[in-house]
């Protein structure tokens, strides 16, 4: 992107003796210029690494999606890959360890300017891995803060690969890996292609926020409801504050398309700067769309083919024309047709435990709109709806009487709805007796009940009371604690019940064999050796097993399959005395022995679990590293 610069005539006729202004480069300076610089630091950096990915396939003109990786609990890392013509390592050492060196300042093709978009990764790590693919030649590198807190650029392994060009750019972040999914849903919803990324939930939400906008004109996108002034450039949303429209109060959302290079934006991508002409731009582009945007209005309820039609255009576009103003011809159109379509009718929609019925005994205007379905109201109509209404549906039942007095609509007869099915009493099998009950379920975002069905019977069970699908317990307050539970504890799974006070009271409970999970905790917990390790390697050192014999990590893999991880609260909660546990914390001294005997492991991340990575670790462990 070309930055737009002032050119300035300045006098200096008669001054004293002058200098330079200088930056000192220490670790606060890098510190404002990879992360401080940033508000939504993880925004940021898929937003940054995106946009040059995006650029290095304009550069070698390729069209095909580059390459995201969001973090799960299992890959703990972002990613983003692209197949650009990468870097070559004198590239690498120069781009990487210079701030405002960038190669993209001579063409408005290319998103990228400023030089500190590589450096993102800083704002939520204090390392990041970077592969370079370049002619052949695969290059690892880490970039990583030195024990002053200065960044550091080195290189890890070199080799030969038959890979397509192109940079790879990699972060770990730990455990924080909940908030990415949104945030890249903000970030891919104003690019122009979405990437190739690893969670098709992701894409397909980034879809739905780019398809919600109800009026789509040359250049813009008008959503219904409220929200905010977006201009979008190259790829980038940027947010449009006071000082450029004021008195905006959100009172719609809009994203405004702007030629690369032609606003002014701050430091971190994230604002646009108050200039004069961004703010000429902005305004002026307003100006033109709330002028076209109602006459499109108007012309399109103008043109729909029957009454009908124009009166659910008009339903359709009311709030967003009242919003933009200058809507005098749109407020007479809207009087002139809600007068029309005035008549009594009685509403039915769903509520999440009952259909609502509402009688408009005095004359409304109508609904219309998309999930608005007209019906003739007869006997049956009632219970027919009822049965087959959801939450997303408005019934509309209307007297003969009273569509007579209305233009034509587009309703349906009670013959049109499904019938309501009765059931049908049939001779009761004897089987074995069975209790419903709730069991406990977790996956990696949420925790949830399942009701299920299980046998009478003498097999040993584990339950908690709940109430409403919420525990009642004095250790477990809430299912997100049970999911903890399940995941962190370490005594070997086992389904946990949840049983009402109802059921309870029941002599299938009290003729059952069940167990409290406070009881079952207490009682496995004992039967086991406690084994305990701060660090998050295990994966790492079980999959190197295959690449090399040493023994520390040998010893490390035995003892990582007795591991439990221990919660204080919860044992000491159901009575253990955690203060007499013998905890053994072996696993972390091998981890200090293993990196003291081979110091370039302080350099690989805990997620370099590829095949190529752990051969280049066995081998350098080994003692057959050429690196």
């Amino acid at each position: 992107m070309i930055l737009q610069e002032m050119k300035k005539d300045v006098s200096t006729g008669g001054l004293g003796e002058a200098t330079n202004f200088r930056i000192q480069a220490d670790a606060k300076a890098f510190n404002i210029l990879s992360s401080n610089i940033y508000t939504d630091k993880i925004k940021a950096v898929i937003r940054e690494l995106s946009c040059n990915a995006y650029d290095a396939h304009v550069d070698v003109g390729n069209s095909d999606p580059f390459k995201v990786h969001l973090p799960t609990s299992l890959e703990p890392w972002f990613s983003v890959r692209d197949y650009g013509t990468g870097l070559s390592h004198e590239d690498c050492m120069s781009l990487y360890t210079t701030y405002f060196a960038s190669t993209k300042t001579s063409s408005n093709d290319v998103v990228g300017c400023l030089g500190i978009g590589s450096k993102s990764p800083y704002a939520v790590s204090d390392s990041f891995s970077v592969i370079s693919r370049y002619n052949g030649v695969e290059r690892h590198y880490t970039a990583y803060k030195d024990e002053n807190d200065f960044p550091q650029f080195a290189l890890l392994t070199e080799s030969d690969t038959s890979e397509s060009n192109g940079l790879e750019v990699r972060v770990n972040v730990g455990s924080n890996y909940g908030d990415w999914a949104s945030k890249c849903v903000e970030v891919f919803q104003y690019f122009d292609s979405i990437p190739n990324i690893n969670n098709a939930a992701v894409v397909e939400q980034i879809n739905e926020a780019k398809n919600s906008y109800e009026f789509i004109g040359e250049g813009y996108k008008v959503s219904r409801g409220y929200g905010d002034i977006i201009a979008r450039m190259g790829n980038v949303g940027y947010e449009v504050g006071d000082s450029i429209v004021p008195n905006h109060n959100n009172n719609y959302g809009i994203v405004l398309d702007f030629p690369i290079g032609s606003l002014t934006f701050n430091p971190g991508r994230e604002n646009l700067t108050a200039t004069e002409s961004t703010i000429n731009a902005v305004r002026s582009r307003l100006e033109e769309i709330h002028s076209e945007l109602i006459d499109s209005i108007v012309k399109s309820v103008e043109n729909a083919d029957t009454e009908f039609e124009k009166y659910e255009k008009i339903t359709e576009c009311y709030n967003i024309a009242m919003r933009l103003g200058k809507n005098s011809d749109f407020k007479k159109l809207h009087a002139e047709y809600v007068q029309k379509f005035t008549c009594h009718y009685t509403s039915h929609n769903k509520r999440p435990y009952r259909t609502n019925i509402v009688r408009y005994n005095e004359y409304h205007n109508i609904p219309a709109g998309k999930n608005v379905i007209y019906v003739l109201n007869s006997r049956g109509a009632v219970a027919r709806i009822r049965n087959c209404v959801t939450t997303k549906d408005v019934y509309i039942t209307i007297d003969q009487s009273e569509l007579d007095k209305i233009p034509p609509i587009p309703y349906i007869t009670v013959d049109d709805l499904p019938k309501v099915e009765r059931s049908t009493a049939s001779p009761r099998k004897r089987s074995k007796a069975r209790s419903k009950v709730s069991l406990f379920t977790e996956s990696n975002y949420s925790e949830t009940w399942v009701d299920t069905e299980i046998e009478n019977n003498k097999e040993e069970r584990v339950y908690i009371p709940i109430h409403r699908y919420d525990p009642v317990s004095t250790v477990f307050k809430t299912n997100y604690s049970l999911r903890s539970v399940c995941s962190n504890f370490g005594i070997n799974p086992v389904p946990i019940y949840g049983l009402k006070n109802a059921f309870m009271k029941t002599n299938a409970f009290k003729n059952g064999n069940w167990i409290t999970l406070e009881d079952y905790i207490k009682r496995e917990f004992k039967t086991f050796s406690i084994n305990k390790y701060s660090g998050n390697y295990t994966k790492m050192y079980k999959l190197l097993s295959e690449y090399t014999s040493e023994e520390l990590i040998t010893e490390f893999n035995e003892l990582a399959g007795q591991e439990i991880i221990v919660e204080e609260k919860l044992l000491r909660a159901v009575g253990i005395d955690i203060d007499k546990l013998e905890i053994n914390y072996r696993m972390d001294e091998i981890e200090k022995e293993l990196w003291a005997k081979f110091p370039m492991l302080v350099f690989v991340e805990h997620y370099q679990t590829t095949p190529h990575h752990l051969q280049t670790i066995g081998d350098y462990i080994n003692g057959n590293s050429n690196s």
